[in-house]
């Protein structure tokens, strides 16, 4: 990689440019969303494996429509807004939720 990068400063300057452009937070990059739901779903199935099935609780919403993981424009953000709360207050994410409020009051008492 550094070879690629070459040793010039003019040369070295401008592909440190290109990349930081490339991987700008700004842009949807597969690769980090590769990483991210893969970690994911490492940590879900290690969760598994330690907690008893009634204590893992996993709210993940699964969205109607795209939305661009590593896109913050407003539009973008109002959409996963709107569809998460969606999720929380209706069907799978409403029940699994309430579970969980019932768990967390119960062991409160």
């Amino acid at each position: 990689m550094t070879s690629w990068l070459g040793h010039g400063g003019g040369e070295l300057a401008s592909r440190r440019d290109f990349f930081c452009k490339l991987l700008s937070p700004r842009r949807d990059i597969p690769l980090l969303r590769a990483t991210s739901d893969g970690s994911s779903d490492a940590v879900e199935y290690q969760a598994k494996m330690l907690l008893a099935a009634n204590n893992y609780y996993r709210l993940q919403p699964i969205y109607q429509q795209p939305h661009e993981s590593f896109n913050a424009n407003t539009d973008n953000l109002k959409g996963m807004v709107a569809d998460s709360s969606a999720y929380l207050l209706t069907g799978v994410g409403s029940v699994t939720l309430e579970r969980l409020i019932t768990a967390l009051l119960n062991y409160a008492n």
